[in-house]
């Protein structure tokens, strides 16, 4: 019976420091004070450089999946198509002239016109990049405040 019990007693841990080598080195841990590597340092401030793109990437990303639950396939696709109608010179984007075309036409299918200052006004704030123009993406993000705000 004795060496039933003893076989059921799980095997004794093995001494081990914690830094998973499996080792009893009892190896003290970094201090604070301990140097930073160059490469460590370079490698933080590289991400430091990198993190707005990074987190505008990520905000582009929960527009484009925001604007899939806003809007079904055929109604991107048709969100898609008047994009590209209305960009004339075929660049991917709507400078503000294409976008008052674009807005034009909107306007009188609706029967609801905007002021030239509205449609400026609107523009700027759908540029989130800043860049002047609007991509399809800053397009539908657009479409979808104000199918949210109505």
């Amino acid at each position: 019976m004795h060496e039933a019990v003893q076989a059921m007693k799980p095997p004794p841990k093995e001494k081990t420091d914690g830094d998973g080598d499996g080792d009893d080195d009892d190896a003290p841990p970094p201090s604070p004070e301990t140097p930073v590597p160059d490469e460590v340092s370079k490698a933080l401030a590289e991400y430091e450089k990198l993190k707005p793109m990074l987190e505008a990437a990520g905000a582009a990303k929960r527009q484009k999946e925001e604007a899939a639950l806003s809007f079904n396939d055929e109604e991107l696709e048709q969100l898609e198509k008047l994009f590209v109608r209305h960009d004339a010179d075929g660049n991917g984007t709507l400078d503000i002239a294409e976008f008052h075309t674009l807005m034009g036409e909107l306007g009188e299918q609706t029967g609801r016109k905007l002021p030239k200052e509205s449609v400026d006004a609107l523009f700027k704030r759908a540029d989130k990049d800043g860049s002047g123009t609007l991509d399809f993406k800053e397009f539908v993000a657009m479409q979808v405040t104000g199918r949210h705000s109505h």
